[in-house]
């Protein structure tokens, strides 16, 4: 899901009731904000959601930023945290840089507040803890086999005895000249 942000507020009316209490890495939503907002310009920014639920829980999480152009896209992977309360969950995106230790806010988006749908309970559901190790394992595992590629892909490029370049897919995009006596491998970035 993507949402736009119109100068300083980001319309989240689209996911209302979206999230269920307990989920975790179940839903990726997409900020798109402008790069420069007056005469600022906040791609060095760092990114944090902030959401206080209906506890009153105060929650943080760092989002991705990718440099899109003009825009940059903020990526929210919603993690447990956000969803461990059913009930309305108020949220603000702050764009910050830190300084000497200090972190000084340059911007903040707000957003009207969404609700967390209640989860059912029963007998038949596992506990907590087995989902919990399910997901951590499956996580590893994926981790693991990750690495394993990414290490076989770079095996497979030392071993063509080729002149390589490794550079982002922004930076390839970016040179004038493709020298055709190099390989490029384009990484994530």
């Amino acid at each position: 899901m993507k949402l736009i942000a119109e100068k300083k507020l980001i319309d989240s009316s689209p996911m209302y009731y979206l999230l269920t209490e307990g989920e975790h890495n179940a839903d990726t939503i997409e900020f798109v904000v402008d790069r420069h907002y007056s005469d600022v310009c906040i791609e060095n920014c760092t990114f944090i959601i902030k959401g206080i639920n209906s506890k009153g829980d105060q929650i943080e999480q760092v989002l991705e930023k990718i440099i899109d152009g003009e825009k940059v896209i903020l990526k929210w992977s919603i993690n447990r945290d956000f969803t461990a309360i059913a009930g309305m969950l108020e949220l603000e995106i702050r764009g910050v840089i830190k300084l000497m230790e200090k972190e000084i806010l340059v911007i903040k988006y707000s957003m009207p507040a969404i609700e967390i749908r209640a989860t059912g309970r029963g007998d038949s559901l596992p506990p907590v803890d087995l989902i919990e190790q399910a997901v951590n394992d499956l996580q590893i595992k994926v981790s693991e086999g990750i690495t394993n590629i990414q290490n076989f892909i770079s095996q497979q490029i030392v071993d063509l005895g080729y002149p390589y370049i490794i550079l982002t897919q922004a930076e390839y995009d970016e040179l004038s000249i493709i020298d055709e006596t190099k390989l490029y491998v384009i990484t994530e970035g």
